[in-house]
């Protein structure tokens, strides 16, 4: 074989290797690629298989969800709705189709699902959706979704009726801890008042306190009237029934009514503190639609505050009636000051005696403490002192109301006491000032004669009548010599000469006018005179006034039951002229404090009587009235 043989024989052995070897690498490479594909295949099996799993899952789970869920476009049209969100909307998921999400809500839409009105709420928002012709609230949280180049949304919605509900009754029921708190903690009665025909009932709320101050069971007595009941006057339940009748018409302005609360301050009885309390009570009208559905009502036990009120009151009172007294004291002389407070007190002891003493006709008791308080009220207007003339007159009032009763016992004279203990308070802050007022005038030996101050009292008299009645009068004196006599003279003249003064200006001098009809002068004029020798003291005392009305004085004579009819036209004018000196027989018209209530001419005879003195009355219709007097030295 020949080289060229040869070479080509290698040539194809070797060419017949290589395309077994390249055909054995060709069918591994295939073998290696089917193995390959084959896993691929198994892994996209399995991965297919997987993603069936997860979305039957996700299927599932939205499916079996409690909340609403559903999807929708950018356009807001719904392409997915869940069971729990059908059920919650009233829907089927049929009729979503074409259904935007807006027409869920109620109310203007500001989104595609949501209303102007929601609420942000963590990372979602509450809003009011609707069902059918109801609405619920709910809570949306929205996440925006995209897919390829699709946007789309997904919406968790959650119906929170029961968690709102569930709030609504924990705030009710923290507003009435709070408000239980609140009407435990206050000091004052504070309730409603509802209007049940002609009962005013009390609300089933109302303070602590409410129950404390009225002292009643609130649980089975509701009527505010009735729980008032005997424990204020009558006549206040019916203005109070009155008062909150109108507080419930709408025609009437509340405004108007607030000043005429009559349980503004009322004294109210106590059953459990078995006292009287003061109660104050203020009423609010509660509208709902413009129309009053019921008060609100308050009321506050003031028994403190009301007594601060009235202890003020008399302090004030009080102050007044010592600046008064400092005033008046300080334009009367201290000698007749001091000479009053001690005749004052004589007469005190009297009526204090009186009003101690267990036996003797009450009747004649109490017309000798009337007697006795007459004549210190006359000393007190001689020397000005208007303030205890007033005060002895309030106490004539006590006494007189009590000698019009037919019969009179020992209890009537509580009040006769009660009157009299306020004279002596008086008499005794009057003394004070007094006894200081004489000790600063000892220093500067300041004095007047007994002339001067008899004198200068009576005119004092007659100018502060002339203030009181209107009449004018004027006193003349020719002589007057009192500075001889002793005390207890002196007190005499000055009595007489203080009822004498009292009785012109009240009854015998007329008004300017009428003596300006009659051809009188005016002022009036009062002549006194006083004369002192060996054989006793000369008094005459003399008005150009009306003169002694006559023909009354016999009126009264026989209403009164001094003397018949038959027996006073036998009398001489003399006699009937002395009838003013009858006990309780005054031709007065009034009884103010300068009236001498039928007594002032009585006391200056039983004065004079008492030293055995002697009085001549004379008078002249439309001319004149004089008294003579005459009193024995001894």
């Amino acid at each position: 074989m020949t080289s060229r043989e040869e070479i080509t024989r290698a040539e194809n052995y070797y060419r017949a290797i290589s395309e077994l070897t390249v055909a054995r690498h060709r069918e591994h490479l295939i073998k290696e690629l089917l193995n390959y594909m084959a896993s691929l295949l198994n892994a996209v099996e399995e991965a297919n298989s997987r993603l069936t799993f997860s979305e039957a899952r996700i299927r599932a789970i939205v499916n079996t969800a409690a909340d609403g869920i559903l999807t929708y476009d950018e356009s807001g049209n719904i392409d997915s709705i869940n069971p729990a969100a059908a059920a919650m909307f009233g829907l089927n998921p049929e009729s979503i189709q074409g259904l935007h999400v807006s027409s869920l809500l109620e109310g203007e839409s500001e989104g595609h699902l949501r209303t102007v009105n929601a609420r942000q709420v963590g990372g979602g928002y509450e809003d009011v959706a609707k069902r059918g012709n109801n609405t619920f609230p709910v809570y949306i949280a929205v996440q925006d979704m995209r897919l390829a180049d699709r946007m789309f949304h997904v919406a968790i919605l959650r119906d929170i009726t029961d968690q709102k509900n569930a709030q609504r009754l924990e705030a009710q029921a923290r507003a009435k801890e709070e408000t239980d708190k609140i009407l435990s903690a206050i000091d004052q009665g504070l309730f409603l008042i509802y209007r049940d025909g002609a009962r005013f009932e009390i609300g089933s709320q109302f303070s602590r306190a409410t129950r404390d101050i009225l002292g009643v069971d609130l649980e089975s007595q509701k009527d505010l009237l009735s729980i008032l009941g005997n424990r204020v006057a009558e006549s206040t339940i019916a203005a109070a029934k009155n008062f909150l009748e109108l507080m419930f018409k709408d025609s009437v302005r509340e405004e108007s009514l607030r000043s005429l609360n009559p349980l503004s301050e009322i004294p109210f009885a106590s059953q459990t503190a078995g006292d009287t309390r003061t109660l104050q009570f203020t009423f609010r009208r509660v509208t709902t639609d413009q129309k009053i559905t019921h008060l609100m009502a308050t009321v506050s036990d003031v028994t403190e505050e009301a007594a601060l009120r009235e202890q003020l009151k008399q302090n004030e009172q009080q102050s007044r009636t010592q600046m008064e007294m400092l005033l008046k004291i300080l334009h009367v002389d201290s000698d007749m000051l001091d000479e009053f407070i001690d005749e004052t007190r004589l007469e005190i002891d009297i009526i204090d005696t009186i009003l101690k003493k267990e036996d003797g006709d009450l009747r004649k008791r109490l017309e000798t403490i009337f007697r006795t308080a007459h004549k210190i009220k006359g000393n007190a207007d001689l020397l000005g002192l208007s303030f205890f003339a007033e005060q002895i007159h309030s106490f004539e009032d006590t006494l007189s109301v009590l000698l019009r009763n037919e019969e009179i016992s020992p209890a009537d004279f509580l009040p006769v006491l009660f009157a009299f203990n306020k004279v002596t308070e008086i008499v005794d802050a009057i003394d004070a000032l007094v006894e200081r007022l004489l000790d600063f005038k000892s220093r500067f030996g300041q004095s007047n004669s007994g002339d001067e101050l008899i004198l200068r009292s009576a005119r004092a008299l007659i100018n502060k009548l002339t203030d009181e009645t209107g009449k004018l009068a004027e006193l003349h004196v020719r002589v007057f010599e009192a500075r001889t006599l002793g005390t207890p003279k002196r007190k005499l003249i000055r009595d007489v000469i203080t009822q004498l003064i009292k009785n012109s200006m009240m009854h015998g001098i007329e008004t300017p006018e009428t003596r300006t009809a009659g051809g009188k002068r005016n002022p009036a004029r009062i002549e006194l005179n006083l004369r002192s020798g060996k054989d006793g003291i000369f008094l005459s005392y003399k008005d150009d006034g009306q003169g002694l009305h006559l023909s009354r004085l016999k009126e009264k004579a026989i209403k009164q039951g001094i003397a018949t009819e038959a027996e006073i036209a036998t009398w001489p004018p003399a006699k009937t002229a002395e009838l003013i000196f009858a006990t309780g027989l005054s031709t007065s018209l009034t009884t103010g404090i300068q009236s001498g209530r039928g007594i002032g001419m009585g006391l200056i005879r039983e004065a004079v009587h008492d030293v055995q003195g002697k009085i001549r009355i004379l008078s002249a219709p439309a001319k004149f009235f004089e008294v003579q007097i005459w009193i024995p030295v001894a």
